[in-house]
Formats: structure tokens, sequence, C-alpha cells
């Protein structure tokens, strides 16, 4: 598992140390748990993407799936920058 800094727009409003773990290498996923709230994880229902935040970047990744699962969300997420795959083979 690795803790991330999420948002749902480019250096918006940050979740910090959202847990997160790999859950495929080929191609890459994470799979990313949010407590509901209203806020950010309002706008992560909606669209189909978000940015996971180090620093002074931000990396947009794809949302492909979200479920529920007892109080959480998990979103399902990836993407073919380099940068990512770095973030998943941590």
């Amino acid at each position: 598992m690795v803790k991330i800094n999420i948002s749902a727009t480019e250096f918006g409003e940050v979740l910090k140390d959202v847990n997160a773990f790999q859950c495929s290498k080929e191609p890459p996923y994470l799979a990313i748990t949010v407590q509901p709230s209203p806020g950010i994880w309002e706008e992560l229902m909606d669209q189909d993407y978000l940015h996971i935040q180090n620093g002074k970047t931000s990396l947009k990744v794809k949302i492909k799936q979200r479920i529920e699962v007892g109080d959480s969300t998990i979103f399902f997420v990836t993407s073919d920058d380099d940068s990512f795959k770095k973030i998943v083979g941590e």
C-alpha cells in the first residue's frame, strides 16, 4: 500500500495521505480508497479522471471504474504516463 495525495482538479483542494494499492502491473492500475464526504469526493463521483498530487506536479489519471464497499468508494485508475508507472511500482 502507498499513501498518495489526490484532487479533483489540477492543483485544486487536496485529500492527503489517501490509501492506494497496486491492483495490476500490466496495464498499470491503482485502487484508491476514499471516504464519502462533501467536496472532492462528490466531484470525483461526477467525472472520469482525478489528479495525483506530488509536490508541485500533478498527474491526471483516468478513473476506469468505481465501486462502493462499506463506507468507502474505491476508484480504479490508470494512465500511460511513465510517472504513473513509477507510482504503481513503488
